[in-house]
């Protein structure tokens, strides 16, 4: 376990890079030769349309429907940080019609959420990690910020003075906030939004002077002349945005970013989660994968079984520690 703690801290460190490609169990072929999909299947995103996890789900959805056979409608269930919509996963029949996507954020509902304590990440059966996606904080284009040393000077003089743009209290985007107040001991006033995409359009509107959310969610806005990338997370630059510098390389340490992955409620016929495993496995190493990973900016990752498990396990005991 120590040493796949050491590995997970890599990982963390370097948004995903570790396991990609990964491992794991594969679904018993045997097992799911008798199983049919014979009505369409939910896909629930907790958040609104036009963030990475939304058009990471829609991607992977209108993939893997052709070899499940069936059509998967993807619906955006928006409120609470993402907490609304996997209380519906949660909650719904585990009759192989309701799937959902998941991220860091369910992990940090009982250390970060108000009110939302019970939403042990567990609650669910999480099936695979397709994708990982470095955090970066952007500003508003004419900001007087030009760099993460003159933003934290500015927050560490002005408490609260800097309002950042995130996906939900929460979420995991104010939680890499809220870690990059624990790094620099400054604190910031976090602002909410149902998504890191509207979060982003808040900031390049100059309605925040600030968005902490993933490269791809603010991408086309700092191409459009409407934000700045100050940071970004890892310990090497980004080859999506070579330009910016790490948070490391400017003297923060210890930032990280996110995943997103696929789960099913309890009880989820097992013959129906072992094919929803395999078509993931199968569509996260296509050439028409990897073509839309890198045209979306987005790290291609894949993680399932028994490492996927292990690696959450210590994520939640991170956590458990920070927050």
């Amino acid at each position: 376990m120590k040493r796949m703690f050491v590995l997970f801290l890599v990982l963390l460190m370097t948004c995903g890079m570790l396991f990609a490609g990964g491992g794991g169990q594969r679904g018993d072929a045997a097992a799911t030769e008798d199983f049919r999909f014979e009505r369409p299947i939910t896909w629930i995103v907790p958040w609104a349309a036009g963030g990475s996890t939304d058009i990471q789900s829609r991607k992977m959805a209108s993939m893997i429907e052709r070899e499940l056979g069936t059509s998967i409608a993807v619906i955006n269930t928006v409120g609470g940080g993402g907490a609304v919509a996997f209380r519906n996963l949660v909650g719904a029949r585990p009759d192989g019609y309701t799937v959902g996507a998941v991220s860091p954020s369910m992990l940090l509902y009982k250390y970060t959420g108000v009110g939302m304590q019970d939403l042990a990440y567990d609650l669910v059966d999480w099936v695979a990690i397709f994708t990982s996606n470095p955090s970066v904080i952007a500003v508003h284009a004419p900001s007087q910020f030009q760099n993460m040393t003159d933003f934290i000077n500015y927050a560490r003089a002005n408490p609260e003075g800097i309002r950042i743009a995130n996906s939900g209290i929460g979420a995991t985007w104010h939680a890499v906030a809220l870690t990059l107040e624990a790094r620099t001991g400054v604190r910031f006033s976090h602002i909410p939004y149902e998504g890191g995409g509207p979060a982003a359009v808040a900031a390049g509107g100059g309605h925040t002077e600030a968005v902490c959310n993933a490269v791809s969610e603010s991408f086309s806005l700092v191409q459009s002349g409407h934000l700045r990338y100050l940071g970004i997370s890892g310990s090497q630059r980004d080859p999506m945005v070579p330009n910016v510098p790490t948070f490391q390389e400017q003297g923060i340490n210890g930032m990280w970013g996110s995943f997103v992955g696929v789960a099913v409620p309890k009880n989820f016929p097992p013959a129906g989660r072992a094919m929803i495993e395999r078509a993931v496995r199968n569509a996260a190493a296509t050439d028409e994968w990897r073509d839309f990973a890198r045209d979306a900016n987005f790290s291609l990752n894949f993680l399932a079984g028994d490492e996927m498990r292990s690696f959450l396990a210590d994520l939640d005991r991170l956590f458990s520690t920070m927050f």
